[in-house]
């Protein structure tokens, strides 16, 4: 009797836990509703396609000349079916990406690659095609209107490509960054005037500057970053990822709050408004979806 007993109270106690550890995962599943995929090994930059799939720029080893990929996430990220691919091969060391059309531009060290919808890959421009010297490509945006621009972080400037693929100094950022990393336009004006563009800094001082639609002037917003990425959700609040601390969100006054952490060193992301997740690249092999 005394054994049946035990393990009657046995069976009470572990269905009991059994509730509570279900709805203490219900509960941190509705905190925090986010899914992580690996299959990377150095992630650094995602983009959405117009097939709606999520491209992701793998630099593979830094300064490894030819082991750079682009991986493809395809799948609904929340369904448990999604899954990784290798799309494109052969890059050195790919970072920030646009779709222009079809076809996925990439920066890629000196120069920018182009991969065709079948995962071709071939020189959309090169190093000669820039004004000066060209370093460090970054990250990149493009407007509604098919203009282009990218960082290159150690020439401390951004170039702006237009749709005919003229290239021209939109700003020099050589007195107020050190490195600048993400750009994204403000097509809406929700911290500058419409069609300026944002660009936050890699290194100290590290700041977050606004720089004017015809790239005449820029000002500073915040300060005090380790930044990657930026990007605005449909409501035009400003997300910035910051490699040590995760993702922030930024107001008009540079009030910053932190919105997601537990990465290892969180680098550019994106922001799919039409579905409310943002995409974070963390270096440490994973692509992390968070539900805004």
């Amino acid at each position: 009797m005394r054994v049946f007993s035990r393990l009657v109270f046995g069976c009470f106690l572990l269905v009991v836990l059994s509730i509570a550890w279900a709805v203490q995962t219900e509960n941190v599943v509705a905190q925090n509703e986010r899914v992580a995929f690996t299959g990377f090994r150095t992630p650094e930059s995602v983009t959405v396609g117009p097939d709606g799939n999520y491209y992701v720029s793998d630099i593979g080893r830094f300064d490894v000349m030819g082991d750079g990929s682009i991986k493809v996430i395809t799948g609904d990220p929340f369904s448990g079916e999604a899954e990784v691919t290798t799309f494109a091969t052969g890059l050195d060391d790919p970072k920030g990406a646009v779709f222009v059309g079809e076809d996925l531009i990439v920066a890629d060290i000196r120069k920018l690659v182009r991969v065709t919808p079948a995962g071709e890959t071939s020189t959309f421009l090169s190093r000669s095609d820039f004004p000066g010297a060209v370093l460090f490509l970054n990250d990149m945006d493009i407007d509604s209107e098919g203009n282009i621009f990218v960082s290159d972080t150690n020439r401390r400037v951004i170039f702006k490509i237009d749709p005919e693929k003229n290239v021209s100094l939109f700003h020099d950022l050589a007195d107020t960054m050190t490195g600048p990393n993400g750009v994204s336009v403000d097509e809406e004006g929700h911290i500058g005037q419409r069609g300026s563009v944002v660009s936050i800094d890699l290194r100290p001082p590290g700041a977050l500057l606004v720089i004017s639609p015809d790239g005449s002037s820029s000002r500073e917003i915040a300060n005090g970053f380790n930044g990657d990425g930026v990007d605005f959700d449909s409501d035009g609040t400003l997300y910035v990822t910051d490699l040590g601390r995760g993702v922030l969100t930024v107001d008009s006054n540079g009030n910053t709050e932190l919105f997601a952490d537990g990465f290892v060193q969180s680098a550019d992301f994106t922001i799919q408004q039409e579905k409310n997740l943002l995409i974070v690249a963390d270096l440490a092999g994973r692509v992390v979806f968070i539900k805004l």
